[in-house]
């Protein structure tokens, strides 16, 4: 995990992400992609999903859009206003899991 203050005093939290998740939200350690070459960026505004090999922003969450948070077994998965089931956060470390889910609620 990376912790980093930007100069616009921006938190930025790099979180590696080690495994896939299947359908049931259970960690896939199987799969290929996205979960062995992505990570998760927490910014002061948004959440986002980002594959390394190729750059490319799987999903982001801005915090205005974000109603609820669960801590599941293999991740962290987010609920949207209106009750809409959002992207699942797939962190297989709990030590890991714990913490990122207590800084995203901040």
């Amino acid at each position: 995990m990376l912790v980093h203050t930007l100069p616009n005093h921006t938190l930025l939290i790099l979180v590696r992400v080690l495994c896939s998740v299947n359908a049931a939200g259970q960690a896939d350690e199987s799969k290929d992609v996205p979960g062995d070459d992505a990570v998760s960026i927490l910014s002061n505004n948004r959440l986002l999903f980002v594959q390394l090999r190729k750059l490319r922003v799987i999903w982001q969450v801005p915090f205005e859009e974000l109603q609820s948070l669960s801590l599941e077994q293999s991740g962290i998965a987010l609920i949207l206003r209106g009750g809409t089931p959002g992207p699942f956060l797939p962190i297989g470390e709990q030590t890991g899991r714990e913490w990122f889910f207590k800084n995203i609620g901040k």
